[in-house]
């Protein structure tokens, strides 16, 4: 074996076993923040007698990459009713969610290999790790429906 597919090799495993604990990141990361930015924008309501209200916002901070498939799971809630969605519309959705994930870890594991081992360009031609990473880690402002925060605190 000659050391250029040595080191190919060790490239792929290590982008790859990156990609698996970032996508569980991006994942954690997404949930912990998500609530954060919904509670800030006023969608999570202490009351008076102790309870919590969730939902009273028409808007809510998202992942970019997320929004394939809480896409899919509003369109299955608008068909349906929410929380009656056909299982093929809450699987579909829950599996573009988590593939997002797994993209979002694959462009920071390529970023982070490819700057450890000192390719050029590291941010890729045209800047394409850049913005990539931009909208896999990035938020956006989407009516609440479309919010992965939504599916987790109003619907259930």
């Amino acid at each position: 074996m000659s050391a250029n597919t040595q080191n190919r090799g060790k490239r792929y495993a290590s982008i790859i076993l990156l990609t698996l604990l970032l996508a569980v990141v991006h994942f954690l990361y997404n949930w912990q923040l998500g609530g954060y930015l919904f509670e800030l924008r006023g969608g999570v309501q202490k009351m008076p007698n102790g309870w919590t209200s969730f939902g009273g916002i028409d808007r809510a901070w998202t992942s970019p990459i997320y929004l394939p498939g809480c896409t899919v799971l509003q369109i299955g809630d608008r068909l349906h009713g929410p929380r009656s969605a056909p299982q093929a519309y809450g699987w579909i959705g829950i599996e573009l969610i988590l593939a997002g994930s797994v993209i979002a870890g694959w462009v920071a594991a390529s970023l982070i290999v490819t700057a450890f081992r000192r390719e050029k360009p590291i941010l890729g031609k045209y800047l394409w790790r850049l913005w990539l990473f931009l909208f896999a880690w990035g938020w956006v402002l989407v009516p609440v429906e479309c919010s992965w925060v939504y599916r987790w605190t109003v619907i259930y």
